[in-house]
């Protein structure tokens, strides 16, 4: 367990440009945005509209008015950040796990990672973890507080305003409990990405070159076969083309949708081409390891 523990901290900290910094910088553009945004309808918003309304009247007539529709707008506005956090992930992912394996064959570190007493399946054991739970983990962190700061600035702004900023705390009542599904539905995710992962990993681990042509390549190809067999009443085609969509799509798996309801959790589990993605994407790694060991001990 300390080994495992030691090589996860190395991961993180020497990808950590992508698994930490590239979140916090989107939050806080977004931040800023934001902001800037608040400050520009205050200043130039009593000169918009076609009666000269001012920002302060909008604000109440928007919440004294109509209070639960407010905090279930500004519920749903908290929950599209959740789109863009989860793009990151999947193009953060994408790029980690294509390259955890290649680079270091690349640049020759891999045998030097090799002799120290470390096995083949801790190491892609190590780099498989980042991407089904260290990054969701920091994904659903940056989100929750990216959030918070959203409610924080539209509290202070109504408020500012004269007008009272109670009526919104209501958007905050699901807030918690969908961060704390998020992370009790992980283990879902993992399910869901394990595909993504498994293969990203083995193509990672066995490409001499040109490691994205055929992470790319290899299931456009296999789509494309599909798209012939389709209609053939074949099981195995829905089951192959299912698969497919996992693979392409399981790094935008992100269990904050399955907290908030974006996904049903029963039907996702009962759902035969989950455990068929999930042997895969365990193959998926299985093949990772020997392709690394035979690369390694080939060259020595």
């Amino acid at each position: 367990m300390s080994t495992m523990i030691w090589l996860l901290r190395r991961e993180y900290w020497e990808h950590r440009v992508g698994l930490r910094n590239i979140p916090l910088i989107t939050a806080g553009v977004l931040a800023a945005i934001a902001t800037l945004t608040v400050i520009g309808a205050s200043i130039w918003g009593p000169r918009a509209g076609a009666q000269g309304a001012s920002l302060q009247a909008a604000l109440r007539l928007a919440i004294e008015h109509s209070p639960v529709q407010a905090a279930r707008q500004l519920a749903e506005a908290l929950q599209s950040v959740v789109v863009v956090f989860a793009v990151i992930q999947a193009l953060v992912l994408f790029f980690y796990l294509l390259g955890a394996l290649y680079d270091d064959r690349r640049d020759r570190s891999a045998w030097f990672w090799s002799s120290m007493p470390v096995s083949h399946t801790e190491t892609v054991a190590s780099k498989a973890l980042i991407g089904l739970l260290v990054m969701p983990l920091v994904t659903i962190a940056v989100t929750l507080a990216f959030q918070a700061f959203l409610v924080v600035l539209s509290l202070v702004t109504v408020a500012v305003h004269g007008v009272s900023p109670w009526p919104l705390l209501g958007a905050l009542t699901g807030l918690g409990a969908h961060a704390l599904k998020a992370v009790v539905f992980l283990p879902i995710h993992v399910l869901l990405a394990l595909p993504a992962v498994g293969w990203l990993l083995l193509v990672s681990a066995w490409a001499r070159r040109r490691p994205f042509l055929w992470a790319v390549l290899v299931p456009l190809i296999a789509a494309l076969c599909l798209v012939v067999l389709e209609g053939s009443g074949l099981p195995a085609a829905d089951l192959a083309g299912e698969l497919l969509g996992r693979l392409g799509m399981g790094l935008f798996s992100n269990p904050w949708y399955l907290g908030t309801g974006a996904l049903a959790a029963h039907e996702v589990l009962t759902a035969p081409g989950l455990w068929v993605g999930a042997l895969a994407g365990v193959a998926g790694l299985a093949g990772a390891i020997n392709a690394r060991t035979r690369s390694l001990d080939t060259s020595d």
